[in-house]
């Protein structure tokens, strides 16, 4: 009689569950029932189910609750219903998404996520990190330390489901802008991002701005402004783009557009607010809560007030930790171009032809043959206070070549790289120092061969001193050195360079600044570029072996065989390098100009080229004190780079030294530990043994008869 009236209870309520070997048409098709009727203990899963079923497109209806239900319970189960259906995105996705093909997790350009899944943030390519984050949510969700009941959720865990949309969501950014056909077949059929999207908005759960998919009617004006940007600036490219094959204008017209439908100062606005969220924060990056207006002119302050920059630079400085070095950049290349424009204006061109072209020139005469006396006139340049003048100039202008350089070469050579902060900084540095290194020494030979430095030999180098003036070419190389060392002061300052780096670079800034300033003005230009050509020669391979060693623990290949390589040859170079540039200096000072030596420093005038109307002083410092303290400011120079060289390698021998006794202690330790185990297991087995012929023995006596018989067992 029970099993009757279970039997017509069953008929009464149809069975809700698809039983094997069911049709895709058949497949939950069963009577839709109301959300008060369903009294299954995951009631609420079911209901959000069946909305899904009945219209996926229905976006507000299966995320409208009723005011009776517990929100934190429908925030939870709607999140492990996206994590469900996500699943299929990722089956379709791992067919074109290969390792091979995207290497790295990316939504556009300009960010690069870590995946969290592993011990330490690490790459991963985008299918592995779509994996690893599907698992690490669903592992969370079904964590019965933060959410041990499904009905009852505690409000210390709710702070979890934001985290966890903000990882899921770089999927759907990820498929948006790289496999964009892939995207809009599973949308078009399934709405989940357009859900999704309006889910974390009802609930806070993601800022606006860091929702970069464009769904229409939901975050429209935000992923408006980032599709512009991307579209019309080379640091962010939408990779949808290139993928579709739609007619979508060009970003011309898409900015066109956009300034018809909104003001001039509303577009301004939009850019400001919206280039700084092109895309969410990386995993562990947080905005710091603070309120606190930061000091006027400190770094904080620089970037807080850095809008008025060109578009590209913005995306740059908003994206990137140099966002100061191309902020200082914008402000030098700005003054340059007011003084580039007064040069054309007739009234101020006067005043700012300054800032360019050399001045205090000297006309000399010259003759250029032996058979026939041709006498020709040279034109020389001596130094002056209109040198400061261009001084402001050619500062600028490094500025902003170390800005292009940075932004355009170095920024992105380092994000490939992957290097921690010490290092970062380290490899722009010697990125930096390499390139100009390289352009000082070309530039220096090229002097010193159409000069006849190596014609004349070493007698070249006192040889009519006090010299009358100086070529074109050699006055702009001081004036490019003396620049390019001013300019690394400001650079300091804006840098978010770690404070125990800064004094070494200050040191070695000012060291450049005060030699090459005391040879430009003492007249020993000659023996300065000599010095500087082989200084700058051995720099060039201690940066180049620097990088080629970052570049070796990024691939991980024999490229480290050539750092080694490139550092022995450094180590070589050095040495030889400090004892030839004692020697020249001694030869030059202590020899050769004590045969034109005078009692005191002289200064003698002389009127320029230019119609004898600008007098121009020739100062001569070749007095006994002059030359001893230079050659004794030479040798110490050299002798203390030589002091910092020797306890750099013996410091470095002390701690490779510790690292070896290190790892042999603790291999002795382990294959002691190793040795108790086995020693320990061997005692056990003979223990055992033993036991068993015990056993044995004693079964034997216990035999029936006298005689031993079958052992027993058990």
């Amino acid at each position: 009689m029970k099993i009757m009236t279970d039997l017509q209870i069953n008929t009464k309520m149809p069975l809700r569950r698809n039983r094997p070997g069911t049709k895709a048409k058949d497949w939950c098709h069963w009577p839709e029932e109301n959300s008060e009727n369903m009294d299954s203990l995951y009631h609420i899963q079911q209901y959000i189910q069946q909305a899904i079923r009945r219209n996926s497109a229905d976006t507000n209806f299966i995320l409208s609750s009723s005011d009776q239900q517990d929100e934190a319970v429908w925030k939870y189960e709607h999140l492990r219903q996206f994590c469900l259906e996500l699943n299929d995105l990722t089956v379709r996705l791992q067919h074109e998404c290969l390792p091979e093909t995207c290497s790295k997790m990316t939504a556009t350009e300009q960010w690069i996520f870590l995946c969290a899944a592993h011990k330490n943030p690490k790459d991963c390519s985008a299918i592995d990190y779509t994996r690893h984050t599907l698992d690490g949510a669903i592992s969370l969700l079904n964590s019965n330390k933060y959410f041990p009941s499904r009905v009852n959720i505690k409000d210390t865990s709710v702070a979890k489901l934001g985290s966890i949309c903000r990882r899921i969501y770089r999927i759907f950014s990820h498929a948006y802008y790289h496999h964009r056909h892939i995207y809009d077949e599973f949308e078009n059929r399934t709405h989940l991002c357009r859900r999704f999207t309006v889910f974390t908005l009802q609930y806070n759960l993601i800022p606006k701005d860091n929702l970069i998919v464009p769904i229409s009617g939901v975050n429209q004006e935000t992923t408006m402004n980032t599709t512009i940007l991307s579209q019309s600036t080379t640091s962010v490219k939408t990779v949808s783009t290139t993928n579709s094959n739609n007619n979508s204008p060009s970003s011309f017209s898409n900015v066109l557009h956009f300034s018809m439908i909104h003001s001039s100062s509303n577009i301004f606005a939009i850019i400001k607010k919206d280039i700084r969220s092109i895309m969410a924060p990386p995993a562990g990056l947080k905005k710091k809560s603070g309120t606190k207006n930061p000091p006027i002119f400190s770094q904080d302050y620089l970037i807080q007030n850095h809008d008025s920059a060109p578009l590209g630079n913005t995306i740059g400085d908003a994206l990137c930790d140099k966002c100061l070095i191309n902020f200082l950049g914008d402000i030098a290349c700005g003054i340059l171009m007011v003084i580039a424009v007064g040069t054309v204006v007739h009234v101020t061109s006067p005043y700012c032809t300054a800032f360019f072209g050399p001045r205090h020139n000297v006309t000399t005469n010259v003759t250029t043959s032996n058979i026939e006396s041709v006498t020709k006139q040279r034109m020389l340049y001596n130094y002056g206070y209109k040198d400061l003048a261009i001084l402001f100039s050619y500062t600028l202008v490094c500025i902003t070549g170390h800005a292009i350089i940075q932004e355009y070469i170095l920024d992105k050579i380092g994000r490939k790289l992957h290097l921690s902060k010490s290092k970062n900084s380290k490899f722009y540095e010697s990125g930096q120092l390499l390139l100009f290194y390289v352009i000082s020494v070309l530039w220096s030979l090229i002097i010193m061969n159409e000069e006849g430095y190596f014609k004349s030999g070493l007698s070249y180098l006192w040889l009519d001193y006090p010299y009358v003036g100086m070529t074109l070419m050699t006055k702009l190389y001081f004036l490019v050195q003396i620049s390019y060392w001013l300019h690394n002061f400001p650079e300091l300052y804006l840098q978010k360079i770690r404070k125990e780096d800064i004094p070494q670079r200050i040191v070695y800034t000012s060291l450049y600044l005060i030699a090459i300033l005391y040879g430009y003005l003492t007249r020993f230009w000659r023996i300065t570029l000599v010095l500087l050509n082989i200084h700058y020669l051995i720099e060039i391979f201690f940066h180049c072996s620097r990088i080629i060693y970052f570049y070796s623990n990024h691939k991980q290949t024999t490229t480290i065989k050539h750092a080694k390589h490139t550092f022995t040859l450094w180590n070589i170079m050095f040495v030889f390098g400090r004892l030839i540039s004692v020697v020249i200096a001694w030869l030059t000072f202590w020899f050769g100009l004590k045969t034109n030596s005078i009692d005191k420093i002289k200064f003698a005038s002389t009127t320029t080229g230019i119609g004898g109307n600008e007098s121009v002083i020739i100062s001569n410092f070749n007095t006994s004190t002059v030359r001893m303290l230079t050659l004794f400011s030479m040798v110490m120079i050299q002798l203390w780079l030589m002091w910092n060289f020797i306890n750099f390698h013996l410091r470095r021998r002390r701690e490779q030294r510790a690292l070896t006794q290190k790892t042999s202690v603790s291999s002795l330790h382990k294959n002691k530990n190793k040795n108790k185990t086995l020693v320990k297991k061997q005692a056990e087995s003979a223990k055992d043994d033993s036991d068993d012929v015990d056993v044995d023995n004693r079964d034997v006596k216990l035999s029936p008869s006298g005689t031993s018989g079958p052992k027993k067992t058990n």
